[in-house]
């Protein structure tokens, strides 16, 4: 019985930690269809990247990618960690990703964290 409970505690603590890992590369899953930049990007798991182009001061492009290829991009407003307890109640991200739902389902943000700086993509259903 105890080297059941063990082993379901352990494949647990795996996909907890599979889990983080896949945050802190920045990969995610939009739950349904969204716009991101006027184009409809499918529900699906994308690894996010920040572009090289874009208005760096005021906002980054981030890319969806699926693949090898860059299914879509949103362009990113970009926050300090000192100022994101004002945009969020949901907890700070230290080098991770996050999807989250918000409006009752008017939109989706894609929240990208790297070193200290934040990346939110605000897209509405498609």
């Amino acid at each position: 019985m105890n080297s059941g409970i063990s082993s379901f505690v352990a494949e647990v603590e795996r996909l907890r930690e599979e889990a983080a890992a896949r945050r802190a590369r920045g990969e995610i899953t939009i739950p349904s269809a969204v716009l991101a930049d006027g184009e409809e990007l499918a529900a699906g798991m994308y690894l996010l990247r920040l572009a090289d182009d874009g208005p760096e001061s005021m906002g980054r492009w981030v890319e969806f990618v699926s693949g090898d290829s860059v299914a879509g991009r949103g362009l990113a407003v970009v926050i300090s960690d000192d100022e994101m307890s004002e945009v969020s109640e949901s907890g700070m991200l230290r080098n991770e990703a996050r999807v989250e739902v918000l409006k009752e389902a008017d939109y989706v943000r894609v929240w990208l964290n790297r070193d200290g700086v934040n990346y939110l993509v605000h897209m509405p259903p498609a």
